[in-house]
C-alpha cells in the first residue's frame, strides 16, 4: 500500500488513484477517532474493485491483486500522526471508468453523498479541535480532489429532465458545492486549540448535511434508472469490500464500519 499525504497525495490521487476507494479511506479515519486504542490496527484494506452485477458497470479489468494479497503485501507509514492507505500505481491504473460518463458522474455524487456521512461521523467522534482539524482537513481536501463535485455538476447538467428545470437543478447543485467548500473554509479557519464545542459540529454538520441534502435535490432531475445503477454500483462495491475484509482483524476494533448510505436512510 502506497502511504502518500500532502502534495505528493493531491496530485497522485487526481491522475491514477481509483476514486471509488477512497470512501474506505474515509470510513478507517472517521472510526479511527472512536476507536483509538487500535492505531495498529486500521482498516488498510484499500481493495481491488469487485465484479459487475446485471446493469452495473464493472471496475475490474484485470486480476492483479486480490483484496487478501494486497493486506498480506501492505507496508505503513505514518505522516502528520494520519495514515493515509492507497494502492500501488500498478493497481490503481486497473481502476476502469464507466464507459457511460453521466452513469460515471452520478457514481461520484453518491460517493460525495456516502463521503459526508464518514465526515459527521468523524466530527462525532473527534473531541478536540486538534484530533479533528487535520484529519477533517485532510480529507474534505481528498473529497474535493478525487470526486471533483463541481465537474461533475457542471457534466450532469445537461441531463437535467425536464430542461426546463435547469436553472433549479443547476441552483441545487451548485448550493452542494458551496456548502462543501464552506465546511473547507471552517475546519482551516475556525479548528484551533481546545475542545470541540457545540457551536463548531454544528456548523460542520449543517455544511455537511446541505451538501447531502442539496445534491439529493440535483440527483432527482437525473434520469432514474442511471441513477440508481451508479447506486447499486456503489453498494455493490460495499458489500464485496465488508464480504472479503480480512477476518483475522478485529472487526470491533473500529477497523471496518461502514456507515448506512444516505439512499437508504
Amino acid at each position: 500500500i502506497l502511504v502518500l499525504a500532502g502534495r505528493s497525495a493531491a496530485a497522485w490521487i487526481s491522475t491514477v488513484a481509483p476514486q471509488k476507494q477512497l470512501h474506505l479511506a474515509l470510513d478507517s479515519l472517521s472510526h479511527r477517532a472512536y476507536a483509538s486504542t487500535s492505531s495498529n490496527n486500521e482498516d488498510h484494506h484499500l481493495i481491488e474493485p469487485p465484479s459487475t452485477p446485471d446493469g452495473v458497470p464493472t471496475c475490474r479489468s484485470s486480476p492483479i491483486l486480490g483484496r487478501r494479497d494486497v493486506l498480506q503485501q501492505s507496508t505503513v507509514a505514518a505522516v502528520a500522526g494520519l495514515v493515509l492507505d492507497f494502492l500501488t500505481p500498478s493497481f490503481a491504473l486497473a481502476y476502469t471508468p464507466d464507459s457511460d460518463k453521466l452513469r460515471e458522474s452520478l457514481y461520484l455524487i453518491s460517493r460525495v453523498q456516502e463521503s459526508t456521512v464518514q465526515l459527521e461521523r468523524l466530527i462525532r467522534n473527534c473531541q478536540t479541535q486538534e484530533e479533528l482539524k487535520p484529519k477533517l482537513k485532510l480529507k474534505l481536501k481528498l473529497v474535493q480532489a478525487s470526486y471533483r463535485l463541481l465537474d461533475q455538476i457542471n457534466y450532469a447538467s445537461q441531463f437535467v429532465d425536464p430542461p426546463e428545470e435547469l436553472v433549479a437543478a443547476s441552483e441545487a447543485g451548485n448550493i452542494a458545492v458551496e456548502s462543501l467548500q464552506d465546511a473547507v473554509v471552517y475546519t482551516n479557519n475556525e479548528l484551533g486549540d481546545g475542545p470541540i464545542v457545540n457551536e463548531q459540529r454544528e456548523f460542520l454538520n449543517e455544511a455537511l448535511q446541505t451538501t447531502r441534502e442539496s445534491l439529493f435535490t440535483f440527483l432527482k432531475y437525473m434520469p432514474q434508472d442511471k441513477l440508481e445503477q451508479a447506486r447499486k454500483r456503489v453498494e455493490v462495491e460495499n458489500v464485496d469490500n465488508r464480504d472479503e475484509f480480512d477476518d483475522n482483524i478485529d472487526k470491533n476494533a473500529g477497523v471496518y464500519n461502514p456507515v448506512t448510505l444516505p439512499w437508504k436512510q
